[in-house]
């Protein structure tokens, strides 16, 4: 069923991706489950976090940068690499941490391993000529699998497979397909694109008065040059438009005064594991396979025992807290289960169903009882920009959140 969508109409690109999931939600019989919406909203594990973990000023990296533009292009590329959730299982067991922290390790050795000898790994020439056995040492993982010889008994033979060798090639594969498109349009790293699309948002907000216009541009640019930007498929004869590497990675205030508007208006959580099996009511898209969708979210007491408060183990990772203090990701002290797999149609209309169960956040939230307490009043005002934060952050927060099964679809490198 799936194929390639079309790109929205310029100046469409923000709208594209709530309207495209609420269409293909609708005609695929998806409901919001906005009773539990508002269940979640008043919960104390909501109410007792969300100050703390809906605010996300951007990456702070622990690299020295020559120039804002080189710390951008870094920024640029981990956005860029902002996928391998299917591979949690098999990054953690041996790299003891997931796909977004891996993906860090990886820039900060090319970082650091650029020199004039090597050359820059983080430039377009660079990304352009990594090679899988480069990229696997600069991560520092293991991707020969052990085979038994074919003739001799007794005797076995290391070859190149495995998971990890799958998550490297796509890596490498984007990387080299993004270094090239660059070079092809005379960029020499990818931050240079980036500015320019920024820049241009800019003067396109200036012109039209309205903030909207920024993020389209920027998005527009962006995923018009760069092919592992498009995160889009056809469901069902249905464009489902979702762009989440560039909507998912958030640039320090510093960089523009628009940029977060990217975020702050997008549905789009970064966490896809989760809120798809809570607050969606999947009965009649999914009939044959709703408890395989919803293995840990099946009763009612799983359901309430996450919205009880749980003892605070970590905070998101590289970002900074409402005093400023940096902090890193905490991780599972044991591999994380392995997910379900699904097919790139459920994938992308369980993503979808997550962008329009975000949006409908702040409308539920409105809709609360005036006649509550503090806390619950401030709700009423949420953001999804706030609530896109805090998804991000409780799974990290809390190991029952964490520990909640991913989705698994290897033949992507949009999540």
């Amino acid at each position: 069923m799936s194929g390639n969508s079309q790109s929205p109409a310029s100046g469409k690109y923000l709208d594209s991706v709530k309207e495209s999931s609420r269409r293909i939600c609708q005609k695929e019989g998806i409901k919001i489950d906005e009773a539990a919406i508002e269940r979640l909203l008043g919960s104390p594990a909501f109410l007792e976090s969300f100050d703390r973990l809906s605010s996300f000023p951007g990456l702070a990296l622990p690299l020295n940068f020559a120039s804002a533009l080189d710390e951008l292009n870094v920024l640029s590329i981990l956005a860029l690499l902002n996928f391998g959730s299917s591979f949690e299982t098999t990054l953690r067991a041996q790299m003891g941490h997931g796909a977004s922290n891996a993906a860090k390790a990886l820039i900060f050795s090319m970082y650091i391993a650029s020199n004039s000898t090597e050359g820059d790994y983080l430039s377009a020439k660079g990304m352009a000529e990594l090679s899988h056995a480069k990229v696997a040492d600069l991560m520092g993982v293991d991707v020969m699998v052990e085979k038994p010889h074919p003739q001799m008994h007794g005797v076995t033979v290391g070859e190149l497979g495995g998971e990890m060798f799958e998550f490297v090639k796509s890596i490498t594969g984007v990387l080299n397909e993004t270094g090239r498109k660059l070079m092809g349009m005379g960029y020499r790293n990818l931050g240079f694109l980036v500015v320019e699309a920024l820049k241009g948002g800019e003067r396109e907000a200036g012109s039209k008065g309205v903030p909207e216009a920024f993020a389209d541009l920027v998005i527009e640019k962006i995923t018009g040059a760069i092919p592992a930007f498009r995160d889009s498929a056809a469901v069902d004869g249905e464009g489902t438009l979702l762009f989440s590497p560039v909507l998912s990675h958030q640039f320090p205030d510093s960089f523009f005064r628009n940029n977060r508007y990217i975020y702050l208006q997008q549905g789009l959580v970064p966490a896809q594991r989760d809120i798809g099996t809570v607050w969606v009511d999947l009965t009649t898209a999914f009939p044959d396979s709703l408890e395989a969708l919803q293995p840990t979210t099946a009763t009612e007491e799983k359901r309430e025992s996450l919205l009880e408060t749980k003892a605070q183990v970590g905070s998101p990772t590289g970002t900074k807290g409402n005093k400023g203090a940096e902090t890193s990701e905490s991780e599972s002290p044991s591999p994380r289960v392995s997910g379900l797999v699904v097919t790139k149609d459920q994938a992308y209309l369980l993503r979808a169903a997550a962008v329009a169960a975000v949006d409908a956040f702040p409308r539920v939230a409105s809709q609360l009882s005036s006649d509550t307490d503090k806390k619950t009043k401030e709700v009423q005002n949420v953001s999804v920009g706030r609530i896109n934060s805090w998804l991000a952050a409780i799974a990290k927060d809390r190991p029952d959140y964490r520990d909640l099964p991913t989705l698994v679809y290897r033949e992507t490198t949009a999540f």
